[in-house]
């Protein structure tokens, strides 16, 4: 259910932008994020119209004439959202704003796509039938000499865990993925000519939907081929890749079923949040009760020193170890790569621009907490519009773009499927480069303890974010 309210009229997609006019996602709060790469030169000559809506211009950077592109950036951002009073006057008045944890928002069944909610299957499981009771009749793979690796090699592995018809998981990697010392020393670059933030983007759009704990008590290690050159070079036939499910839940016919911990929503909820509880952590000064009553709430997310995301000093939960040195972000995930990080950092500056942008044009008519949900839900359909406008185009191709809009149907159950979480999606991981240039906001080659460096020069969004921007994209093997 897109935030339709904060637009006019999104354009279709443009044509891909010329080479040296990409957007770049390191620059100061106000610049556009591209998924085109670039000569060297970040911004290049805005175009299209300034009165079409926020999220062309946040998604596109465009903006008209050459006062404004001649403006500071957060000056052109604050221009083009006061163009849009009219339709934030009408919003300013809501009571009612999107849960956090995505529940409500069909009102037949609130609890579709909400966070714990069954993911959605296309296909029965293959591998494991239950009682009834969620417990396993045929468990292949839960006890490691039930396939024993001595006797097979590469050509012959081990089944996977869905019985001997299956072949092991390793071996499909191999088969699909080994690159020959030859064609390792080749670099492949992307004729469509995508940056880094092709898939940098993916990610941070993974994070918005889908994410499953691991079950400690259910190991399925998976047997590693005999000879296996990376992983068994000795022939021992005696190694395995650890590998945990994940939690599960059974559905009306007593089967086990994949749980999502997110909302299945692209709402913002790395950037704010899957629970009130996260998203109260994550608030500059208010209890994030959602009451008006916080005379010390300016609307803003929290941060720390050199406008970077909030430390975690209370130790929460963290996809990391839960150390104080680091990040606080919505998804538990924000600390894996600094380029992640950038994006966690530049969508919290995104969040606290807009904020003290509305403070300045409604005043005093809007308390700490109208702002902080007005703000993010502008945010929110941002990430909307860079999803559907920019970064879908790019990964379909702009001659296979998707069928028009066509409203809210209430019939359609939004969860996530899992074939598409656990396989499709993973598209991103055959788009990664094997190094990235770590560079500052100048664009020049970092070196030591990025991360002191960062705070010293309040940074945050430069590391990564360079990097992604300006380094074309391996070729998209998918």
């Amino acid at each position: 259910n897109c935030d339709m309210q904060l637009r006019r009229e999104i354009p279709p997609p443009p044509p891909p932008p010329p080479l040296g006019s990409n957007r770049s996602g390191d620059g100061p709060p106000g610049e556009g994020i591209g998924i085109g790469v670039g000569d060297g030169e970040l911004g290049g000559e805005p175009e299209g119209d300034d009165d079409e809506s926020i999220l062309q211009f946040r998604s596109a950077n465009t903006v008209e004439g050459p006062l404004m592109s001649a403006l500071d950036p957060n000056e052109r951002y604050r221009r083009s959202l006061s163009s849009l009073k009219g339709e934030l006057e009408e919003l300013i008045e809501m009571d009612d704003w999107r849960s956090y944890d995505g529940r409500g928002n069909n009102r037949e069944h609130p609890e579709w796509g909400a966070v714990d909610s069954n993911t959605v299957r296309k296909s029965d499981p293959a591998g494991y039938v239950v009682d009834g009771r969620g417990r396993d009749r045929r468990s292949l793979q839960s006890d490691r000499n039930f396939m024993p690796n001595d006797d097979y090699d590469d050509d012959d592995a081990p089944p996977g865990m869905t019985g001997a018809s299956r072949p092991n998981p390793r071996h499909i990697s191999n088969v699909l993925l080994k690159i020959t010392p030859s064609q390792n020393r080749i670099k492949r670059t992307n004729a469509a000519g995508h940056s880094n933030m092709l898939w940098q983007w993916g990610q941070f759009l993974d994070h918005d939907l889908a994410h499953g704990h691991t079950n400690d008590t259910e190991s399925v290690d998976i047997p590693v081929p005999r000879g296996d050159d990376a992983m068994d070079p000795a022939g021992s036939g005696r190694r395995f890749i650890p590998f945990k499910r994940t939690v599960h839940a059974l559905d009306d016919r007593g089967e086990r079923q994949q749980v999502n911990s997110l909302t299945s929503f692209i709402d913002g909820g790395m950037i704010y949040g899957s629970s009130s509880d996260r998203a109260s952590m994550l608030r500059s000064t208010s209890d994030g009760d959602g009451d008006d009553d916080d005379d010390d709430d300016d609307g803003k997310l929290a941060s720390s020193v050199g406008n970077l995301l909030p430390l975690n000093l209370d130790g929460r939960p963290n996809g990391s170890p839960a150390r104080r040195d680091f990040y606080l972000g919505g998804d538990l995930r924000a600390n894996e790569h600094v380029g992640l990080m950038a994006m966690h950092t530049l969508f919290m500056r995104e969040h606290n621009l807009c904020a003290v942008t509305v403070d300045e044009m409604f005043g005093e008519r809007l308390n700490g907490e109208r702002i902080y949900q007005l703000c993010r839900r502008i945010v929110g359909a941002i990430v909307q519009s860079i999803t559907y406008n920019e970064f879908l185009p790019s990964v379909l191709g702009r001659d296979n773009p998707l069928p028009p809009y066509g409203g809210y149907d209430p019939a359609v159950d939004p969860g996530i499927l899992n074939e598409f979480s656990a396989v499709g999606f993973r598209l991103g991981h055959l788009l990664l480069p094997d190094h990235m240039d770590l560079l500052d906001s100048d664009l020049n080659p970092t070196f030591g303890n990025l991360m002191e460096e960062e705070e010293e020069e309040g940074g945050g969004g430069g590391g990564g974010g360079g990097g992604a921007t300006t380094m074309p994209d391996d070729n998209d093997d998918a």
